[in-house]
């Protein structure tokens, strides 16, 4: 239903209300019963109607015009409303054209046991690892291609063996990942307690544990980490990439478009 401004109403009652001011006409004569009317009194009475008349009747021809031409301006309103209406609908349309195509059920990152850019302590590190839970299943050989962590990586930041005065992101070789079967969060989607499923791993796997093996290495466990995830190469069980992008450091991960990569840092305190 198309609303017609609420100024052009107010316009058109204040033009109906001069059309019922200009009905009163005045006659210069008055007559009283029994006495005789001179002609001269009537006809000028007559004239002073007919020029009231006139007056009225071009009074209303104005009215008519303004009303006429606000009856205009409603049409012209009433049709840009419906050029309006059409264009958002035209729109929506585009919009749900847009979603057909993007898919927005792909597999993705859903909870971690940290916080990004957050501090972790080092018996947490050492006994719960990091912990990772996927929003569908996704294959364990693309996890884990030919049993090397090509595809999940831990880093960690070193200062010592760069020259330059910086420091280099080395590869942490003494990790091991381990299949989650069940996963419980917080009120912030962090991770609280999980279950860790038996070696070797599932066919598919729900989350994923890494946990350092050099457990004899426990004071050079403080420290700059990174984890790198690549979710080009990781699968789900239809045959679709993870949805890995950690756009803002937020989970659930994902910009709706298969594969991206999942980077996030922290740090290892005692």
């Amino acid at each position: 239903m198309n609303n017609v401004p609420v100024g052009v109403i107010c316009a058109t009652l204040c033009l109906a209300g001069e059309v019922a001011w200009a009905g009163e006409v005045d006659t210069p004569n008055v007559f009283v019963a029994g006495e005789p009317a001179v002609a001269a009194d009537v006809n000028e009475n007559f004239s002073a109607l007919e020029t009231g008349v006139d007056d009225n009747a071009a009074r209303v021809g104005v009215v008519e015009t303004q009303i006429g031409d606000i009856n205009a301006d409603i049409d012209t309103v009433n049709s840009e409303v419906d050029t309006v209406e059409s264009s958002i609908t035209q729109l929506q349309t585009s919009v749900a054209n847009i979603e057909g195509v993007i898919p927005n059920d792909l597999t993705h990152i859903q909870y971690l046991n940290w916080q990004h850019n957050g501090q972790v302590s080092v018996s947490d590190f050492e006994v719960d690892g990091l912990v990772l839970w996927f929003s569908g299943e996704v294959l364990s050989d693309s996890l884990v291609p030919s049993g090397v962590n090509l595809v999940v990586q831990l880093f960690k930041y070193n200062e010592s063996n760069d020259t330059s005065g910086g420091g280099v992101w080395e590869l942490e070789e003494d990790i091991d990942i381990n299949g989650v079967s069940a996963v419980s969060v917080d009120s912030d989607s962090v991770i609280t307690t999980f279950t860790v499923d038996a070696d070797p791993l599932e066919d598919t796997v729900m989350g994923i544990q890494l946990v350092r093996t050099n457990y004899f290495d426990v004071l050079g466990f403080p420290g700059l980490y990174k984890i790198v995830i690549k979710g080009d190469f990781i699968v789900d069980e239809v045959g679709r990439s993870l949805d890995g992008n950690f756009l803002r450091g937020q989970v659930p991960t994902g910009d709706r478009i298969e594969g991206g990569s999942f980077e996030s840092w922290f740090t290892v305190s005692l």
